[in-house]
């Protein structure tokens, strides 16, 4: 449920830390071991987009790592399968905002989501049934500029 790391646990302060390779610099807000649940990368990443998009200010979570590195396992958990039923990051997010709503009655809210896949230069829309073929991949549209 990690990208990879050095660091044994997650921070509870944000923090940039930057990388060199090459020429050039990544910028990240933290690591997380194998160690590490799927609530502590929440808690130590994903929470506070949350707690700014609940305000109005639209939030990416967005999960990047190379290939059985955890990047599904720690967006969507184990969907409820196996012995554990770790959730992933798009529930926890899911109940923290609609816990919020309904905390706030007198407001009126507009949720939207889109849960995207990038694979092998194709996107995939991860709410559609289909299954992701030339065909049904979107678009991927360069800015002339």
């Amino acid at each position: 449920s990690s990208s990879s790391s050095s660091s044994s646990s997650p921070t509870k302060k944000r923090r940039q830390q930057r990388r060199r390779s090459s020429s050039s610099f990544f910028t990240f807000d933290g690591t997380f071991d194998e160690k590490s649940s799927n609530k502590d990368v929440y808690d130590g990443v994903a929470r506070d987009i949350v707690d700014s998009i609940v305000t109005g200010i639209n939030g990416t979570i967005f999960a990047y790592g190379q290939t059985s590195s955890g990047k599904s396992y720690t967006m969507r958990g184990n969907g409820g399968e196996g012995r554990d039923d770790e959730e992933g990051i798009i529930q926890m997010a899911g109940r923290d905002i609609f816990t919020h709503v309904s905390k706030n009655p007198d407001r009126e809210y507009l949720v939207r989501a889109s849960f995207l896949e990038i694979y092998n230069e194709r996107v995939r829309d991860l709410l559609s049934k289909e299954e992701c073929t030339a065909a049904t991949a979107l678009a991927v549209r360069e800015d002339p500029k």
